[in-house]
């Protein structure tokens, strides 16, 4: 098996020429079939279509890279119909929610794991649910029907449930029979891994997984551990550890049988280690992107932001929102619209900065409107030439008052 989104960013490589001619972007699924049907290569724009290398063109996949047999056939997406309807239909896989038709959660969908050989989706990565693993946070729900994929919601069928609990019988404690003979250094057999959930990945000498945490073992997962010679690293990621081997005289025989031993165990080591480092990484993105919206959020944009229907979600100099966050994160255009944020600082004199209304939290609050005060009364002052004349003093009266005498 491959993982989808391990495939993203790797180059895509035309076999008869050894050109590597692009990049894989994304991967197309049609969830009616539960297929991978094709690799886009160039989303295109307006004036271009976009372009596609279809599943069947691709004579090799592995984790490194996808070799087709001719650069020639890498096509436009309009040329197939099955293609370019999936395409418009704009339907977004990672983030979404699974749930059983009648009404059980299973998480939100991550990746999905398809047969590097037909293209057939065999599972899908989930985190959180019922069945999470408590290591890693993830789970394995097998690909059983058609996947019905909506807006918010994927659902599966309610049977799914069964396939993704434990169903192991117990290890019989005679010894087998000769029909199920167990593997040289163990009392197991394969057979004893039916049914029992894995709990860690196991890979094969040229990265294909064989068996992802969370998954339950089938016989196709016993089938793919014999044909890569991965049996005890299969044992070992179900629980059933391999007992000490037996003495063996041969000092060679020694040796090689702990070459043998170490080389698994630094196997089963460097999966887990891989394992986490993916983990980490993912969390690390998404961390740094929640940072990126904080500081985007309040800032302007310095293009418009379209969505795939080319309606505006926030046209040049609109302030980011958390619902335009919100709205282009559902379009799939986040990245674009935080690279789009101007954090440039602008030179605005302080009293600019005021807006012409006080916020409800501010410290300082705007001053009611003072209410006008009534118009003082006046009162005419009469001159003294306008005074009666019995009120207006004689100059005789006025210089003995002052002590003068004509």
């Amino acid at each position: 098996m491959l993982k989808g989104g391990d495939l993203i960013g790797k180059p895509a490589i035309a076999y008869d020429t050894g050109e590597q001619f692009d990049r894989i972007q994304d991967l197309i699924f049609d969830p009616v079939k539960n297929q991978l049907i094709g690799f886009l290569i160039d989303e295109g724009g307006w004036f271009s279509d976009a372009r596609i290398l279809p599943f069947h063109s691709i004579q090799a996949i592995g984790k490194d890279a996808a070799i087709a047999r001719s650069k020639s056939l890498a096509i436009a997406a309009s040329q197939i119909p099955e293609i370019d309807r999936i395409l418009k239909t704009n339907q977004i896989l990672r983030g979404t929610q699974m749930m059983t038709t009648d009404g059980s959660y299973l998480g939100v969908l991550v990746d999905f794991f398809f047969n590097e050989h037909s293209g057939e989706i065999e599972g899908y990565e989930v985190s959180g649910g019922l069945f999470d693993d408590l290591a890693s946070g993830r789970s394995f729900v097998p690909a059983l029907q058609t996947l019905k994929l909506g807006e918010d919601v994927a659902f599966v069928p309610p049977e799914t449930l069964e396939y993704m609990a434990e169903s192991h019988k117990p290890v019989p404690a005679t010894s087998p029979s000769p029909a199920t003979t167990p593997f040289p250094d163990s009392l197991h057999t394969l057979e004893n891994t039916l049914g029992r959930r894995v709990r860690h990945s196991v890979r094969s000498d040229n990265g294909l997984f064989i068996a992802v945490p969370g998954q339950i073992i089938t016989p196709r997962a016993i089938e793919r551990a014999r044909t890569h010679g991965k049996e005890r690293e299969l044992l070992a990621a179900v629980g059933l550890s391999s007992p000490e081997p037996p003495v063996i005289a041969n000092q060679s025989d020694r040796l090689y049988q702990k070459a043998v031993q170490a080389r698994t165990q630094a196997s089963n080591l460097w999966d887990k280690l891989v394992d986490t480092v993916t983990d980490w990484q993912e969390q690390n993105l998404q961390a740094r992107q929640q940072k990126r919206i904080k500081a985007a959020v309040g800032r302007p944009v310095a293009r418009a932001i379209l969505d795939r229907r080319d309606r505006v979600i926030l046209n040049v100099g609109e302030l980011v929102t958390h619902q335009a966050i919100a709205q282009a994160h559902q379009e799939g255009v986040l990245d674009i619209l935080l690279d789009s944020v101007d954090e440039s600082t602008a030179q605005v004199a302080p009293q600019e900065f005021r807006a012409p209304q006080t916020g409800e939290a501010a410290l300082e609050q705007s001053p009611p409107e003072p209410s006008p005060l009534p118009p003082l009364a006046t009162f005419p002052q009469p001159s003294i030439s306008e005074a009666p004349e019995r009120d207006r003093p004689s100059i005789q009266e006025t210089r003995s008052e002052k002590g003068h005498h004509p």
